[in-house]
């Protein structure tokens, strides 16, 4: 094993636990904010400039397809791969995101703002952690 190469060993429960996440309502999935910009769009009233969350997807959640109004962009930190499809009425796409990179998976995606997105474990998934 290299240096920069670990061995995950831990179950989604305990992530869900070490990083205190909650269920997210609607979506699906756990998740918890750990940032939000004091700047807004739009002055004060206005919905702020970035945000940032942990969010875990497990064997039996999944993100519903929703869509959001501003960009948002995915990062895989660790577990097994994930399918996101982003789509709107001209353009559809399905990311692999995961660590694989040689087998074409990708540690970001960017689902701009207004499109649908719904992510959910590839087969035989047991957790992700974006």
């Amino acid at each position: 094993m290299s240096d920069t190469t670990r061995d995950f060993n831990m179950t989604a429960d305990q992530i869900i636990q070490y990083l205190e996440l909650i269920p997210l309502p609607v979506e699906g999935g756990y998740f918890r904010r750990t940032y939000v910009s004091p700047l807004k769009a739009g002055g004060q009233a206005g919905v702020p400039m970035a945000s940032a969350i942990y969010y875990l997807l497990t064997a039996d959640t999944r993100s519903i397809l929703h869509r959001l109004p501003k960009d948002e962009i995915y990062h895989f930190y660790l577990g097994d791969p994930v399918k996101l499809l982003v789509l709107n009425d001209q353009y559809a796409h399905l990311h692999r995101l995961g660590t694989d990179l040689s087998s074409g998976e990708d540690v970001q995606a960017l689902v701009p703002a207004g499109f649908w997105q719904g992510s959910c474990l590839c087969e035989g998934g047991r957790f992700a952690l974006m």
